[in-house]
């Protein structure tokens, strides 16, 4: 994503704050804990489809009105992945690590009382990267000379986005539910095949199970 576009979507979420600002109770700080139970991650471009992924989010909420909050968060998101390719006179190995710093805006409701002191809670969340850094490092062994070539390319670019949607229930300061993430970031960078063709990089995303998460 371009600078200017980074730009555009913080003016946007401090739009946001300032306007809803007069209203607000208060603006509380969540964090929040996700444990998947499913789903499935792979790296386009790389043949092995079990990429390690993590991630750490922070939410600022604002209070629009009684049961509406405005989300505005920062989400860290980290990918590697490794194989290995052969044929007849090369071995190559494939190394890749992806990072994004994303920012995530969206709505949370909570107008529906299940019990006493139980409210029902939804929520929608976009995700926009603003910055991103990935590489991959690329190592051939020729089976048929000793000789090792390895090269390493890199981008600071990602384009793409995701969604992040949860159902559960609220009380006090503590939210629990269910959840679904789906993620998609294409970097600047093309993956060697042995085939002598290339594939963008591009890390996919897609995983649901429970949240925790406990408002300060």
């Amino acid at each position: 994503m371009k600078n200017s576009q980074s730009w555009k979507c913080l003016l946007f979420i401090l739009g946001c704050f300032l306007g809803f600002a007069s209203t607000a109770e208060a603006v509380g700080v969540r964090l929040q804990f996700l444990i998947p139970v499913g789903g499935s991650a792979e790296v386009n471009g790389f043949n092995e489809e079990d990429p390690q992924t993590s991630g750490l989010g922070l939410s600022l909420l604002l209070p629009a009105t009684e049961s509406l909050r405005i989300v505005a968060g920062y989400n860290y998101f980290a990918a590697s992945i490794e194989e290995t390719q052969d044929n007849q006179t090369l071995n190559r190995r494939n190394d890749g690590a992806f990072y994004a710093h994303i920012l995530e805006a969206g709505v949370e409701y909570t107008g529906i009382q299940l019990f006493t002191d139980y409210e029902l809670l939804l929520g929608l969340t976009a995700r926009i990267p603003m910055s991103a850094d990935g590489s991959v490092k690329t190592t051939d062994t020729d089976k048929t000379n000793p000789t090792v070539d390895s090269t390493k390319l890199k981008s600071t670019k990602a384009v793409g986005g995701g969604v992040f949607a949860n159902i559960g229930v609220s009380r006090g300061r503590w939210d629990v539910g269910i959840y679904y993430q789906g993620t998609s970031l294409e970097y600047e960078i093309e993956v060697p095949q042995l085939s002598g063709e290339a594939e963008k990089a591009n890390v996919m995303l897609t995983e649901y199970g429970i949240s925790v998460g406990y408002r300060f």
